[in-house]
């Protein structure tokens, strides 16, 4: 048997249709979180991120952000983090290698604040 498909597609079959979805939905924070509080020079004219001006220091800004004003969970901010990997490779950009080595401390940094909260919170419970 044989099958007709491109390089591209093969590229593109790699994920389950829920994690592309869930990955789109990811950027789609990142890119509702540039419009609403970064620069808007980091999207593309069609609102897309800009992933030769959107840089490391930019993802962090808006994991701060995410952390300090909405009640995402370490798994959805971890998730994003996945979706702009995925969204570099994509685009055949290099992914800074920070978004590697450096997320990983922040992201234990994370979950153990998620971790104390949820303490905290079970402690006044009791």
């Amino acid at each position: 048997m044989q099958r007709l498909t491109s390089i591209q597609d093969l590229r593109n079959n790699r994920l389950a249709d829920k994690t592309k979805s869930g990955y789109r939905s990811g950027l789609n924070m990142i890119e509702s979180w540039i419009r609403e509080h970064g620069d808007s020079s980091l999207l593309t004219s069609a609102g897309n991120i800009n992933l030769r001006l959107f840089g490391y220091d930019d993802f962090l800004k808006f994991i701060e952000w995410t952390v300090r004003n909405t009640n995402k969970k370490p798994g959805t901010l971890s998730g994003y983090q996945s979706a702009l990997r995925h969204y570099y490779k994509d685009a055949g950009i290099p992914v800074p290698p920070e978004f590697e080595d450096d997320m990983k401390g922040i992201f234990q940094g994370i979950r153990r604040l998620f971790a104390d909260e949820d303490q905290l919170m079970s402690s006044r419970e009791s």
